[in-house]
């Protein structure tokens, strides 16, 4: 058992460019009704056309973009376990949830 040492440079670089894309692409994904997963839900369009229209062969390009996909999932999904989620159509005037401030188990 070893680290692929591709994937983990392709996670490396999709880290770098992560922070410029965000923020060029913030007025767009501040208007989304998603609430704090806004952003992440942009980088994964993001990725997701750049894949398709702009990194359409096999290359590190590609690879930091799909290791991106699954980071910004990690990332909704660390927003969802701990109550961070804050969508407004999911709360519709109804009681608060209670936030999860412990472990799970």
């Amino acid at each position: 058992m070893g680290i692929n040492l591709g994937k983990a440079g392709a996670a490396m670089l999709y880290g770098a460019m992560r922070a410029k894309t965000s923020n060029l692409i913030a007025p767009y994904t501040s208007k989304l009704p998603l609430g704090n997963i806004g952003d992440e839900v942009g980088m994964i369009i993001t990725s997701m056309l750049s894949k398709k229209y702009l990194f359409k062969k096999a290359g590190i390009a590609r690879d930091a973009l799909n290791a991106g996909q699954t980071i910004e999932l990690a990332r909704i999904g660390d927003a969802a376990v701990s109550g961070e989620l804050n969508l407004p159509f999911l709360n519709m005037g109804g009681a608060a949830t209670p936030k999860v401030t412990g472990t799970i188990f």
